[in-house]
């Protein structure tokens, strides 16, 4: 608790902005090439079902990161990608 700040994430609305900037401005292309995205295009072969929040979700990753000026992060290996394309 002392080395831990808890909060709400909804009532910082620089976050959402944050994000909303990234996904302005990172390419659709840099998306798609994320691991995790292209394995799950390969699972919904030839159904559609793919949705903006599911590829748009390393941006939000990023700007869990960012907004809050982390230094460590902790993540699944299958996360790796989103952290090099916060970088």
């Amino acid at each position: 608790p002392e080395r831990s700040v808890l909060f709400k994430q909804s009532d910082v609305p620089a976050h959402a902005e944050l994000y909303l900037m990234f996904s302005m401005t990172v390419p659709v292309p840099w998306l798609e090439r994320v691991p995790t995205y292209k394995e799950q295009q390969e699972q919904l072969h030839g159904r559609d079902l793919s949705t903006l929040g599911f590829l748009g979700y390393p941006l939000l990753q990023a700007a869990d990161i960012l907004a809050y000026k982390g230094g460590r992060v902790p993540v699944g290996e299958d996360q790796l990608p989103h952290i090099e394309l916060t970088r």
